[in-house]
């Protein structure tokens, strides 16, 4: 399953194509698109985006100044940890 932004994905058809108006196609797309249930799920940092992680010389490990601990590959990795407390990086 993905996840996908519902409003900017009509937007986008509607910005491509002009209005859905007299467009019965289209103005199905766009009636499914919002009557489709949704998901209530949160977009997540993972420890290689935050601001308070390093990351040490295997590329996995890292360490977290915000709770002081270390993360030791194999049982964690950079890439797919994460927790609540993350802050996003600058321009990650």
């Amino acid at each position: 399953m993905n996840l996908i932004d519902v409003d900017a994905l009509c937007a986008a058809l509607n910005e491509r194509v002009g209005s859905p108006e007299g467009n019965e196609k289209l103005m199905e797309v766009n009636r499914c698109l919002t009557e489709a249930p949704r998901i209530d799920a949160e977009p997540v940092i993972r420890c290689r985006n935050c601001q308070y992680c390093t990351i040490l010389s295997d590329g996995r490990s890292f360490t977290c100044s915000d709770n002081e601990m270390d993360y030791y590959a194999p049982y964690f990795d950079a890439a797919t940890y994460y927790c609540a407390s993350a802050i996003r990086r600058d321009g990650t």
